[in-house]
């Protein structure tokens, strides 16, 4: 297994809005809120292999982590979530925050490796936007190794 960066500019691959369907709110990131969802492999094949996306799966469609950008005016809120605004979140900090999340979409587009989530791509059709991502149902690393550690003590 060998870690490669495909790209370094690669625009990240777009999925329509309508391909992406939010099932609910599984926590807060650096940008925003983290939605667990189902997004419609088919409807990104077009640059990589659908059969290899999709036969881990018996259908196309796949659990996803959405991650949506925190937006200054809406708060988190999605899709009839009510989200408040985060206080002092003036307009440069809603650049810095854009300009990391597209930094961290451009990073992931080029990055293919099996021991690292798979990103799908980017969805900016809509109000909110966001990055499509592998989910992970049992959670990360992180949280796996703060478990880990609290296991160890106690035995």
């Amino acid at each position: 297994m060998s870690c490669y960066f495909v790209c370094t500019a690669a625009a990240a691959r777009r999925i329509p809005r309508s391909k992406i369907q939010i099932i609910h709110e599984i926590g807060e990131g650096a940008f925003g809120c983290v939605y667990l969802g189902t997004c419609d492999l088919l409807a990104i094949s077009d640059d990589i292999e659908t059969s290899s996306l999709a036969s881990e799966n018996t259908c196309a469609v796949v659990q996803v982590a959405i991650k949506a950008l925190k937006d200054g005016s809406r708060g988190c809120g999605m899709g009839g979530t009510v989200g408040g605004t985060e206080a002092g979140l003036d307009e440069g900090a809603s650049l810095t925050a854009e300009r990391e999340f597209e930094r961290e979409a451009e990073l992931l587009t080029g990055l293919r490796h099996d021991n690292i989530i798979r990103f799908y791509g980017v969805c900016d059709d809509g109000n909110t936007r966001m990055l499509i991502l592998e989910f992970m149902p049992n959670g990360d690393l992180s949280n796996y190794l703060r478990y880990l550690i609290i296991y160890l003590i106690i035995v």
